[in-house]
C-alpha cells in the first residue's frame, strides 16, 4: 500500500467510529444561535444591495418573443394574401413570359 491509500484508509477508519460527545461540551443556548442567524442573514442582505432583475429579464424576453412570433405572423399572413409590392408585380410579368 501507498502512502496515499495508507493515509486514506486512516482517514476512512477515524471516520467510521462514532465519536462518543465529551462531558463538558454543551451546545448553543438558542437566544445565541438566534443572534448569530440574524446577524448572519443581515451580513447577507448588506452585501446584497442590488434588486433582483430576473423577473424584469424574464418579462422582456417573453415580449421580445411575443414581438418576434407576431412579426413572423403578420409577414407570412401579408405574403399569402398579396400584402407586399414585390409579389404582385411579378405574377403579370410571368403571365405575360408563358405566353
Amino acid at each position: 500500500m501507498n502512502r496515499l491509500d495508507s493515509q486514506l484508509q486512516r482517514l476512512l477508519a477515524a471516520a467510521a467510529q462514532p465519536e462518543a460527545p465529551s462531558p463538558g461540551e454543551v451546545g448553543l443556548s438558542p437566544a445565541l444561535e438566534r443572534q448569530v442567524l440574524a446577524a448572519w442573514r443581515r451580513s447577507r442582505l448588506e452585501k446584497n444591495n442590488l434588486p433582483n432583475l430576473t423577473p424584469l429579464f424574464r418579462l422582456g424576453f417573453g415580449l421580445a418573443f411575443l414581438l418576434a412570433a407576431s412579426a413572423v405572423v403578420y409577414h407570412f399572413q401579408a405574403g399569402r394574401f398579396g400584402g407586399y409590392g414585390e409579389v404582385e408585380p411579378a405574377a403579370p410579368a410571368y403571365y405575360l413570359s408563358i405566353k
